[in-house]
């Protein structure tokens, strides 16, 4: 007799936020005269990760089809969606980066913890 193993996934949505600021040069009314002032301006960009509870779903559903076989299947827990600054304060989430927010997300007891980031 083969025992089914069945692995609970709470999932993480993490949608990147990169600040920038830059610097503009502004010519102002002074009195009769005008001026030259430099203004910082802050931006911040956002950067989901692209995925749904749906195409979460039809991934879980290929994985289990993927382990079949070994008698292994993976239940969907929770899908939450969660806004954090980017590790480096970029677009981009390096090895560390990524292992930095796994550490923000970590699974629960017999639970896995799946992050989902823009790239």
């Amino acid at each position: 007799m083969t025992t089914n193993i069945s692995i609970p996934v709470d999932v993480h949505l993490i949608t990147i936020t990169v600040e920038s600021s830059r610097i503009i040069t502004r010519t102002i009314q002074v009195g009769r005269g005008t001026q030259q002032r430099r203004e910082r301006i802050q931006s911040t960009q956002e950067f989901s990760s692209g995925q749904t509870k749906q195409s979460i779903l039809q991934l879980m559903a290929r994985a289990n089809r993927i382990w079949a076989p070994a008698n292994i299947s993976f239940t969907l827990q929770s899908v939450t969606a969660h806004s954090t600054q980017a590790p480096g304060n970029r677009e981009t989430v390096n090895e560390a980066g990524f292992l930095f927010l796994a550490g923000q997300y970590p699974a629960a007891r017999n639970k896995i913890s799946a992050l989902f980031v823009h790239r």
